[in-house]
């Protein structure tokens, strides 16, 4: 299980197909030296929905596991790709000549239409960023 992330988490919404699990920020995250610059540390609580077909009951403790190759994936996603393109757009621009302004907002538009289009594409990293979800009493 080394190459595995999980979570202990309780049953938020249980639709067919899919429950909405309510994650706690564990002691791990507040005792961790980036908790103040990841997502994770900034609210005591983070809903993660997970689609799988077993039986669920709101209010059921479960226990939620991804890879950490699947969480490698989202930060290059999330955060070194919007980076590369901002950096990469600034510099184009500067060296095209045109001024800091205009640099910057054509930077700050091709992470706007970055995101646009991972929005688009939201049902293929979701099937790409895919948790397993396991009853806590059977684990």
């Amino acid at each position: 299980m080394e190459n595995t992330i999980s979570h202990s988490g309780v049953i938020e919404q249980v639709e067919e197909g899919r429950v909405t699990v309510r994650v706690s920020q564990s002691s791990a995250c507040a005792a961790c030296s980036a908790a103040r610059i990841c997502r994770s540390g900034e609210s005591g609580h983070r809903l993660i929905e997970v689609e799988t077909l077993q039986p669920f009951e709101v209010g059921q403790q479960v226990e939620i596991t991804g890879s950490t190759a699947q969480s490698r994936y989202a930060i290059v996603v999330a955060y070194v790709i919007p980076l590369v393109v901002v950096m990469a757009v600034l510099t184009v621009m500067v060296l095209a000549g045109c001024d800091e302004v205009t640099a910057a907002l054509s930077s700050l538009l091709a992470v706007a239409l970055y995101f646009c289009f991972l929005t688009l594409g939201r049902n293929r990293l979701k099937k790409q960023l895919q948790f397993s979800i396991h009853n806590v009493q059977n684990a």
